[in-house]
């Protein structure tokens, strides 16, 4: 059974059907900053990462700092928890409810597929924010940016698709590998429910840390912008 007319859109979306392939190839450079994590310096990052940007000519030769490069390891970290929930949303509410005939109405899935594309969007504009050299306020704003769309895609799952927090916590205790487990309101099983619910809080704690990085790094920089400005007599 295929899917519903309303949902191949939402399908393409998170896929990459309905995107610019060069959106798609442009968020995937933030698997470079993967590279961070076993690297004590930013030349060893710069000199392996080839993120295909130079291609289309927008390719930046100026090496992170070492503030930069722990900026990027956070902001790192909240864009894989972001992409996973991202992913997540194809394989376990699209794929598993396709042919569930209590799904919500078509338009929570165009909703789901204009948060989709939006965050695809804006993930790219926080990832060439953190192209050095970095300016904290913008990547303040544009992290901000884009966990106000995660948080919207979270509101759609929650209301349409998780059980109620007291049916849940019951399927969860009488589910079993024999005896799998479902929904009357056909949401999604009890284990995604709480993946997702897992997601969701690990999405906001790696926003904070991201965040507390940037808004430290941006008292500094405004330091050093004032410094600046008196040694011109400004």
């Amino acid at each position: 059974m295929g899917l519903p007319y309303s949902k191949k859109p939402l399908r393409q979306c998170i896929s990459g059907g309905s995107i610019d392939p060069e959106s798609r190839g442009r968020i995937s450079i933030a698997d470079g900053y993967q590279r961070a994590e076993a690297d004590d310096g930013a030349d060893q990052l710069d000199a392996d990462f080839d993120d295909g940007w130079a291609e289309l000519g927008i390719g930046s030769d100026k090496k992170l700092e070492v503030d930069e490069l722990a900026r990027a390891k956070k902001a790192y970290t909240f864009l894989r928890y972001t992409s996973l929930l991202h992913k997540r949303v194809l394989q376990d509410i699209l794929t598993s409810q396709a042919s569930n005939t209590g799904s919500p109405s078509p338009g929570v899935y165009d909703s789901m597929c204009n948060a989709s594309a939006t965050l695809l969007v804006s993930a790219d504009d926080f990832v060439a924010a953190l192209y050095g050299p970095q300016e904290p306020t913008r990547i303040k704003e544009e992290l901000d940016t884009l966990q106000g769309i995660v948080n919207i895609l979270c509101g759609i799952i929650k209301e349409n698709f998780l059980p109620v927090e007291q049916q849940l916590s019951a399927q969860l205790e009488q589910l079993s590998l024999s005896q799998p487990t479902t929904s009357s309101l056909q949401r999604l099983a009890p284990s995604s429910a709480k993946w997702f619910q897992t997601i969701f809080e690990e999405t906001r704690l790696h926003h904070a840390n991201a965040n507390q990085s940037a808004i430290s790094s941006t008292s500094t920089w405004d330091s050093r912008s004032t410094e600046s400005y008196d040694s011109f007599g400004i």
